[in-house]
C-alpha cells in the first residue's frame, strides 16, 4: 500500500474559466441539442483534470470509476498499475493502494488488475479483478476482509464465473454482471447471499452476450453489452425486462463499444442516460425512453475531448467524471 507523501503533484488543473474558453474553441457553436429538455444537463464546464495518482505515478490503463456519495470520494481502478486510487470530489488525491490476487494454479500471490469496484455504506470496497474469479471485500485502506467466490453461491465449485462489472443500491445489494460458464447479473445481499439473477446468455433482446457496464437509477437497472442487440438493456430491480435501445451499427444513435454509463436527471427530473462509447471517443446521451439526444466529446487531447474513454461517474446532480483508458486521465465536469 502507498501512503500519502510530500511528493509534488504532476496533475494538470487549469482554472475552470480558462478551460471553458478552450472548450469553446473546440466546440465553437456549443453543444447542439435534439431536445431542449436536457439543456440543464448538457451545459457544463471542465473544472479539473488529473493524469496521475497524486504521487507521480501516471495512470496506466485505468478501467472504471465509482463515486461514493457518503464520503464524497472518487474511486478509480487503475489496472495497469495494479492499484485502487482514491480522490476527493475535486480530484485531489487522497490515497492509493496495490491490489494482490492469488493465482489459482500455483497459489502464489501476485499483483492484480483491478477491473471494477463499488463502495458500501460502511465504507468497504467490493472489487472485481481481471485475474480473479471472485469478488474481494477490502477495508478503506485496501486490507482484504473477505473473498466471495461466485461459483460457491451456485453450489458448484467446478463452474468458472468471472465478475465483469458491478453496481450497488442504497441497501447495499450488489449487482454483479458475470461471464464464463454463467452469463447473467447476480444480485447479492449485503451479506453476499445470492438473492436472484437477472437475464441470461442468448440472442433475445432481454439476453446478454458480453455485459460491460451497469448502473442503477431509482428502480431501473441499465446494462451495456459489447455485442448483444440492443446494446443497452433496461430492467427493473426485480429482473423484469422493460426495454432496450441503441444497436451495434453505424448510425449516430448506435454504439460501437458501449461500456461505462451513468444517469443524470434532465430538467424535468427524468432519467438522462450518459453512455461511454470507447471506439467512437464520445459520450452518447439518451432520454428516459432511450431516444438519442446528443454526443459529447470527440477524439483528442484537449479538455472536453477523449482518447478511448472507459467510464463515467456522476457526483450527484452537479458534476460528473470521465475516465480515459488510453488518454490516462480523469476529467471533472461541473454542470451549470
Amino acid at each position: 500500500m502507498t501512503s500519502p507523501t510530500c511528493s509534488p503533484r504532476i496533475s494538470a488543473r487549469p482554472a475552470a474559466a480558462a478551460l471553458a474558453l478552450l472548450l469553446a474553441a473546440v466546440f465553437p457553436s456549443g453543444l447542439t441539442r435534439a431536445q431542449d429538455a436536457v439543456a440543464s444537463v448538457t451545459d457544463f464546464t471542465i473544472a479539473a483534470i488529473t493524469y496521475d495518482d497524486g504521487w507521480q505515478t501516471p495512470l496506466r490503463n485505468p478501467t472504471s470509476l465509482f463515486f461514493d456519495s457518503n464520503s464524497g470520494e472518487l474511486f478509480a481502478a487503475d489496472a495497469g498499475n495494479h492499484r485502487v486510487l482514491i480522490y476527493d470530489r475535486h480530484l485531489n488525491a487522497r490515497y492509493s493502494f496495490e491490489h494482490f490476487v492469488r493465482e489459482p494454479r500455483s497459489g502464489r500471490t501476485v499483483k492484480g488488475e483491478p477491473r471494477d469496484l463499488v463502495v458500501t455504506t460502511a465504507g468497504e470496497i467490493v472489487l472485481a479483478d481481471n485475474f480473479a474469479h471472485y469478488l474481494e471485500v477490502l477495508d478503506f485502506r485496501g486490507k482484504s476482509l473477505e473473498k466471495v467466490h461466485l461459483n460457491r453461491l451456485y453450489g458448484d465449485t467446478s463452474l468458472v464465473i468471472k465478475p465483469q462489472c458491478l453496481t450497488i443500491d442504497a441497501a447495499d445489494n450488489i449487482y454483479v454482471a458475470t461471464v464464463g460458464d454463467i452469463t447473467t447479473v447476480m444480485v447479492l445481499s449485503d451479506r453476499f447471499e445470492l438473492k436472484r439473477t437477472i437475464g441470461q446468455k442468448g440472442g433475445a433482446p432481454s439476453e446478454f452476450n458480453t455485459p460491460l457496464g451497469m448502473h442503477l437509477w431509482r428502480d431501473r437497472l441499465y446494462v451495456t453489452d459489447l455485442y448483444a442487440n440492443p446494446a443497452v438493456k433496461v430492467f427493473d430491480t426485480t429482473g423484469t425486462y422493460l426495454f432496450g435501445f441503441a444497436a451495434h451499427d453505424i448510425a449516430r444513435a448506435d454504439m460501437s463499444f458501449p461500456s461505462g454509463l451513468t444517469v443524470l436527471p434532465d430538467s424535468s427530473g427524468r432519467a438522462s442516460v450518459w453512455i461511454v462509447d470507447g471506439l467512437r471517443q464520445v459520450i452518447k446521451v439518451f432520454d428516459h425512453s432511450g431516444e438519442f439526444v446528443e454526443l459529447v466529446g470527440g477524439f483528442g487531447i484537449n479538455p472536453g475531448e477523449f482518447r478511448y474513454p472507459a467510464d463515467i461517474a456522476a457526483a450527484g446532480d452537479s458534476a460528473f467524471f470521465v475516465l480515459e483508458k488510453t488518454g490516462g486521465r480523469i476529467q471533472r465536469f461541473e454542470i451549470k
